[in-house]
This record gives C-alpha cells, structure tokens and sequence, in this order.
C-alpha cells in the first residue's frame, strides 16, 4: 500500500510572517482564559514559563537559503518537551516527513505520530549519536527500537516516520533505519518537537486512498453525532448585552445579592501586581445591576490591567444576616467589609503580619496582601461568620466576622481552600492544601505530597457508601487524588499538572458522581473522566489550554454539562464523552472569560461571558415542564475561586 497517494498537507510556512512565532503568553492566563496558541495551522501543544522569559519566546520562524524554516531557538529541558502539532485524531495510517537540522545536542528532536494528547504519543527522536522511536504514555517512555547515527548540525537530515496499522518503519535520508510494532496508539495527530536549538522545513504528511477515505469516514461519524447532539438541545439566546469600558475585568467577577431586593447583581474587580504575578492588591470594585447600572464604586478604575495570575481577594456574602451581601475582600494591606448596598466601609483591620515560613511563597510585604478569601462556620453557629485568608502559598488565618484572627496555621497552602463539617458537630474542618485542619485550626490529617493543591473538592460522591465522605483534589503534577475525608487515599492518577476539577454527572451511564480533571502547567488541556471511585472513564484533549469547568444545567434533564469556553469555535457545552453538544452562535460576543449560574431562578443555567469590554449572558430556550424541576447543588456563590473545585449534586425541586 502507497501511502503517497494523498497529501494531507505540505507547509512551508510561506503563509506565516517572519520573525517570533510565539506569541502565546508562557503565564497562567490560560489556566481560566481562552488564549490563542496557534501558528497557522500548528497549535503549540505544551508550555513552560521559562520558555518565554528567555529569548523572548522559543520558536521563531526564519528565512534560511531562500525558504522558510521553523525554529526552536532554546535549549528547553523542563517539562514539554516543545512541540508544534498538527492534523485530525482520526488519521490512522499514513507517512509524516520532515527535513530535521539539529543546531544542538543539549536536547532532543524529531517528529511525533500517532498523537493522542501532549503526555501520549510515538516520537522519532535524534540525539547526538542515536536515532530512535520511544512510546510515551504520561509519566511512562518506552525506547520501541534505536540505532547509533552521528548527526552533525551542519546539515539538514530527511526523517520520514511510517504508519502502517501496528506498524512503525522510520528512514533517514531514504534509508529504512527502524521498524517495530506498537499496538496501543492505531489514529492521532502528527508533529514536530524539540528540546535545543533546531530547525524544520519541508513538513508534509500523505496517506493512501483507502486510509484518508476509512479516516474520513471516522470523522464524518464523529461529526454526526455531535451535530445530532446539538440538534436535540435547547440553543442559546442573548438575554443582556453589558458594556464594561474602562472598568472591565478577566475571570475575577463575584455574583450576589448586593442589595437586598432578591436579584443577583454583579461585583467587576480590578487589581495592580506589586511584586510579580503572585502579589497583588485590589484597587477597583464596581458594583452593577444585570442593565448594567452602576450602582456604586470603590477605587479608580484602569484600562492597564495585568493578566490575572491568580485570584482577586473578594467575596459576596451576607455575613451580618442582615439581608443584604456585604463586600469582603483585601485593599491596602487592610481587610474590609463594605456595605453591598453602598460600598461604604462597615468595618476594617490591618491584614495579619506575615510570618518566615519553611513554605514556599515568599514574604515580599510585612502584611499579608490578600490571596483569597472562604468563607465557613467555625463556631458551630445557625450560619457561616468566619473567614479563611491566606496568602500566596505559606499561611491560612482563620478570622471572625469583627475580623479578629482566631488562629494561623502554615502549610503549603494551595490556591484555594474548602471546608465542610466533616465530623457532625456543626463546625467545619478546613482543608488548606493537603492538611485538614479543625474548627480550632488544629491539624487532624495531612497528605504527604509535593507541588499544591490547586483545587479541592469535599461531599457524598459514592451512592453505595452514601455515609462516606469523599475527597477529591487537583494537585498540579501530583495529578488528581481522591481520598477519605480521614485522609485515606483512595487512588492517584498523574496525568500532567492537574489544574482544574468538576465533580458533576456528566455521564449517566456510570452511578454515582464523575471527577472530570483538566491539565495546563506543561502538558496542557488533557481532560480525563474517572467514576465515583477514580477509574477513568474517557480521556480526551480538545483545547490547548485549561478550564473553570463550570457546571450547567441547560435543559432541565437532570444531564449536566460541563462550560469548556465561550469559543464560537472550539468552545461550548460538553459532555462526559468529549463530545460538544452545544456551541454559542458565532455573534462577536467576547470570549475570554465564561462561567455558568441561574441567574433567574428559573432553574436553567444561564452562560456568562466577557472579556475587559463587555459582558454577554445567554439563555437557554428549554421549554419547562410545570412541577418539579431539576435544581442541582453547588457550592454557594460567596465562596467563588479560579482554583474552585466545580461541584454539582443532583436534586430535583
């Protein structure tokens, strides 16, 4: 069989404009963002911040002898490796060449087949003194076969890799150099990487007849049924249009009741960084009606905003029971708590002093500047008066609704903390990071692993233990952990820098509860589905970057799905299958930001999205049957995070 037949592309970068090609931010922003990280028709498949710290991005596209070439311009040993890719899941058999100059043997280089994510794949890969064929699975690499070769930087080399079924032949120079078969990965994607300095040009992929129409067809069936999908659900109609011009934020808003009168309204956030990404302090709220009415303002809003790297330190929360939110949040090195109604300043203290930690974080400021802010019943009272501060990864302060602290505790804090009564006695524990603390801040239990938690979620997952607690935690190269809420570990799975969690049924073919997990540092956009218990379920990659995740209700059937982006394109509502069973009409609305909540009581989720300029919020057109409705659980609005853990209780009301 001629896999010469078809080409699937031929590039040589004639389309693309000399110079840097990676504009992509190497920075968190796609932790919770929509960020473009496409070079024509490459994505840039994994990220490293030092990738664009040092010179000034790490591929870079040249002239060379007339023609246009790709560069990787760095050495680039941590994490990745660096690597462009291109093409469809569905291609099964087919040939990817390359003209491949390696300008330095401090790393490795070569081409990629058979891509399933950015941690799965076949790669030939040059060394100074060996090409080879290596399998990786996530935290596994398998050398498939090798063969000594001295390569030379003085030279282009053609490296074509074959894919023939099981069957992987490579040739350098038209000469066969290895063959071998490896079962497990039969369809992916196809690219190029490198680890040092090196040069690609000449890139085309051809196929036989018979392959590109079986792929074909496998794509056309894929299509099918998410279309099929998308024509039984509710469609998404404009319900407000918001303008935010000079006071418009990234993914820091807060939703509540401000004012008393049983509509929610929206608190927009604004922040300056004072020593880095990881320090900054608020410096705007302005406070909104869903007409986009201001209705009051703390601080001077700007248009020179930072990329937000982290959460802004605010909550919405009545915490005087008067029936009106209070504004809670972090100016000034001071702790406030404002009058929803007004903005005005109720109460005010000085944050805690910083202490020397053996945690990592620093301690640029003698107060605490603020991270985030949870907030939870200590005192075993009819509801929650206490307030979690922490700073960026050192320390947890635990105070009163007069801001008094009650205690401190240190620890490799994580982003964002959670709590719940786990023992009965009307007082929440606090799970800071891997220690679960008492209402009293005394440690009970602490999990022994590195990296931190970036997001945690606690509750009744398991219908056949329905008594037993569950703990589920994102915890960044430590990969997704379920345990006891007694600290014993249930199962571990390193699938990457696990960066975000739902716990939310989106596959109702499996009982109980699914943790959907999402990657970003490194590896980014793998998503993996595991049941009640951490068996995966499905895994899939549809982005290049992370998500919140957000839960949403959008057709009252008790089937929940999960906001990936606002993304007209890429975007939408999917299920636990991978499947896009709801995209947003392609209407200019801006696509930065996105979460989901009801915003009208109607049971419905409605989808909030914006970016600085504006904010855009859809209903669903479902029509409601009259009597019960599915009305799921989530965590209340007050304690909102980029680094939540998503969750989502079924219940019908």
């Amino acid at each position: 069989m001629s896999l010469n037949q078809v080409v699937l592309f031929r590039e040589d970068f004639a389309g693309l404009p000399l110079g840097k090609a990676s504009e992509y931010p190497s920075t968190a922003e796609g932790e919770y963002h929509v960020v473009d990280r496409t070079i024509g028709r490459w994505t840039v498949a994994t990220i490293h911040h030092s990738w664009s710290q040092r010179a000034s991005g790490n591929w870079r596209l040249m002239e060379e002898d007339g023609r246009r070439v790709m560069a990787h311009t760095m050495v680039a040993l941590q994490s990745g490796p660096p690597m462009l890719i291109t093409g469809d899941r569905y291609w099964g058999d087919y040939a990817l060449e390359a003209e491949v100059r390696p300008l330095s043997f401090d790393g490795a280089c070569g081409l990629i087949v058979r891509y399933q994510n950015c941690r799965c794949y076949l790669a030939a890969r040059i060394t100074k003194g060996q090409l080879c064929l290596i399998y990786r699975k996530h935290t596994s690499e398998r050398l498939l076969a090798s063969r000594g070769y001295r390569f030379d930087v003085d030279r282009y080399y053609k490296l074509r890799v074959e894919c023939v079924g099981p069957k992987i032949t490579v040739s350098l120079d038209g000469v066969k150099m290895l063959e071998v078969e490896e079962p497990e990965y039969l369809q992916g994607k196809v690219g190029f990487f490198a680890q040092a300095p090196t040069r690609f040009a000449g890139i085309a992929a051809t196929t036989s007849r018979a392959a590109n129409e079986a792929a074909s067809a496998r794509a056309a069936a894929w299509t099918a049924e998410e279309q099929a999908l998308r024509a039984k659900m509710p469609q998404a109609k404009p319900w407000k249009k918001i303008a935010t011009p000079g006071f418009g934020t990234d993914r820091n808003i807060r939703i509540g009741d401000l004012n008393g009168d049983g509509q929610p309204e929206i608190l927009i956030t604004q922040r300056f960084d004072l020593a880095g990404t990881d320090y900054c302090t608020l410096t705007c709220l302005t406070a909104i009606d869903l007409e986009g009415n201001i209705l009051w303002r703390i601080g001077e809003p700007s248009t020179i905003l930072p990329v937000a790297m982290s959460d802004n330190c605010v909550q919405v929360y009545d915490i005087d029971g008067d029936g009106c939110a209070e504004v809670i949040y972090c100016m000034d090195l001071r702790i406030h708590i404002a009058d929803g109604r007004t903005g005005k300043t109720l109460r005010s203290a000085p944050t805690p002093r910083t202490h020397l930690s053996t945690a990592p974080g620093g301690r640029p400021y003698e107060r605490v500047l603020g991270d985030s802010l949870y907030i939870c019943n200590l005192d075993g009272g009819p509801r929650a008066r206490n307030i979690i501060l922490k700073d960026r990864y050192a320390n947890v302060w635990a105070l009163d609704d007069q801001l008094n602290v009650l205690w401190r505790y240190e620890c490799t804090t994580g982003h964002f903390p959670n709590a719940y009564d786990i023992d009965g006695d009307g007082c929440d524990e606090v799970m800071a990071g891997y220690a679960m603390l008492d209402q009293d801040g005394t440690m009970l239990w602490e999990l022994p692993y590195g990296d931190h938690q970036d997001a945690t979620a606690i509750g009744h997952f398991d219908p056949s233990t329905p008594d037993e607690l569950l703990v589920a935690q994102a915890c960044g190269e430590e990969g997704l952990l379920i345990e006891t809420a007694k600290g014993e570990m249930i199962a571990q799975h390193k699938i990457g820098h696990v960066q975000k969690l739902a716990v939310v049924k989106v596959r109702p073919d499996v009982p109980g509860l699914q943790y959907t997990a999402i990657t970003f540092w490194g590896h980014p956009g793998i998503m993996a589905v595991y049941d009640c218990r951490g068996k995966l379920l499905s895994s899939f990659e549809l982005v290049p970057y992370a998500s919140a995740l957000t839960p949403v209700n959008w057709d009252g059937s008790g089937q929940e799905y999960l906001f990936l982006s606002a993304n007209p394109r890429e975007g939408g509502l999917i299920d636990g299958f991978g499947r896009r069973v709801m995209m947003l009409p392609d209407d200019g609305h801006p696509d930065y930001c996105c979460a989901s909540t009801d915003l009208d009581g109607d049971s419905l989720d409605e989808l909030i999205v914006w970016d600085k300029q504006s904010i855009w919020i859809y209903h669903s057109d479902a029509k409601l049957p009259a009597g019960k409705r599915y009305r799921p659980i989530r965590p209340p609005r007050w304690n909102e995070s980029n680094y939540m853990a998503q969750i989502s209780l079924p219940n019908w009301a």
